[in-house]
């Protein structure tokens, strides 16, 4: 039963950006950093990115933030590890929650963070 009101949850979630307007100045987060700032932190463009990416616009998406969503793939593994036991099991997601790992991968984040204010 609790899994199936994780999924319902999720779903409502995904149903929210997809339908949502995140453009709009009053939506649900707004970045600190670039609010006090004007600087980008290393996710900044993920709510935009991740409402084009449900509408199917999957250029814009990668637009919005390109590092993010090339790390993607590493940080749902570490984050399956941290829902599941069973996901946490399996050896790619064993080798994302390793410290030699994690702390590189959130290190490249970091730095993205700072690039992505120069290009």
């Amino acid at each position: 039963m609790k899994r199936i009101l994780i999924l319902l949850a999720f779903v409502a979630f995904l149903a929210v950006y997809a339908l949502g307007d995140v453009m709009s100045e009053h939506w649900l987060l707004q970045c600190p950093l670039y609010h006090l700032t004007g600087w980008q932190c290393p996710i900044c463009g993920l709510q935009r990115g991740v409402h084009a990416a449900l509408n199917g616009q999957f250029v814009q998406a990668w637009h919005y933030n390109p590092g993010l969503w090339a790390m993607s793939p590493y940080w749902l593994l570490w984050m399956a590890g941290g829902v599941s036991a069973k996901a946490a099991a399996w050896p790619p997601v064993k080798w994302c929650s390793r410290d030699k790992v994690f702390f590189p991968a959130l290190g490249i984040l970091l730095l993205w963070g700072v690039i992505r204010n120069f290009i």
